[in-house]
């Protein structure tokens, strides 16, 4: 299947959301239609989507009304996200709390950073044809 991302023409995509759960469905709507034109199968793709809504969620805990960043890297065979809050905040995500449980569960590589007292979560997606 040819397409926009199956080439050398693999765009980096970034939105901003408010710390808001009315927006989380956005961000699992972008996260699937990339992961879709990757070629991932559903069941890949509805891993993402419910890494995207945990990561969401621990975002939103955090953003004290503020606002925080995805940005979306797809590369042949594999989506990396990276879920970035916009302000500073002392908080800091528990490694043993049920989100953060799931996403690891679901994908494929996991880490999370707190530089400049901006908590970030990265993660990555690899497509099971490129797995095996």
């Amino acid at each position: 299947m040819d397409n926009e991302f199956n080439g050398s023409n693999l765009q980096t995509i970034e939105i901003s959301l408010p710390g808001n759960a009315a927006y989380v469905s956005s961000a699992r709507l972008a996260a699937s239609s990339i992961a879709g034109r990757l070629n991932f199968d559903v069941d890949e793709i509805e891993d993402i989507k419910a890494a995207v809504s945990e990561a969401c969620s621990l975002f939103i805990e955090n953003a004290g009304g503020g606002t925080f960043t995805i940005t979306f890297a797809p590369s042949p065979g594999k989506l990396s996200m990276k879920f970035r809050l916009n302000q500073e905040t002392s908080a800091s995500f528990d490694d043993a709390a049920i989100g953060i449980l799931m996403i690891k569960a679901l994908m494929d590589k996991f880490e999370t950073d707190y530089k400049d007292k901006r908590p970030v979560i990265s993660m990555q997606k690899i497509h099971h044809e490129f797995s095996l």
